[in-house]
């Protein structure tokens, strides 16, 4: 019985994990689905806690807590906001003033 019961959990999980992966929003540390979106200034490289998540416009899912939002473009200055996030349940949006260019 313990084997049966085994492979019936293997395989909802996998099941599981198939829904995950195309809700988009499952793995998220905050209650629901809320999300962290950031929208200007575009065409800026977002990274949250240094990692990459795509060019303004971009979204990605919310983690509450203290984190560092950082905004490359080339030929600007690359800048770094620490930004306090609250679990409420509700998106967070985000429009940063445009980058001071290098030159």
């Amino acid at each position: 019985k313990a084997n049966s019961t085994g492979s019936d959990s293997n395989s909802n999980s996998g099941e599981n994990t198939t829904k995950d992966t195309n809700s988009n929003a499952d793995y998220t540390e905050v209650k629901g689905n809320s999300n962290i979106y950031v929208e200007e200034p575009e065409g800026a490289s977002v990274y949250f806690d240094g990692q990459f998540k795509g060019t303004a416009p971009v979204s990605f899912p919310k983690e509450s807590g203290t984190h560092y939002i950082t905004l490359i473009k080339s030929g600007y200055f690359t800048k770094t906001y620490s930004v306090e996030i609250e679990d409420n349940g509700e998106d967070v949006k985000y429009n940063f003033p445009e980058l001071k260019k290098s030159e």
